[in-house]
């Protein structure tokens, strides 16, 4: 496989990954919005700590 085809294919996995967390954050965004998550459930899905 030449580099260019190697390159390519990392693209689109990480364009896939990238795909996958925006769609992720979409989501939790429309539920926070609508009243169905509180922050503390939202900062808990995603993983984030807060001090």
């Amino acid at each position: 496989m030449e580099n260019s085809e190697k390159l390519q294919e990392i693209l689109r996995k990480q364009t896939k990954e990238n795909d996958k967390i925006q769609n992720m954050l979409q989501r939790v965004e429309t539920e926070y919005k609508s009243g169905n998550l509180t922050k503390e459930e939202v900062v808990r899905y995603l993983g984030i700590r807060i001090k």
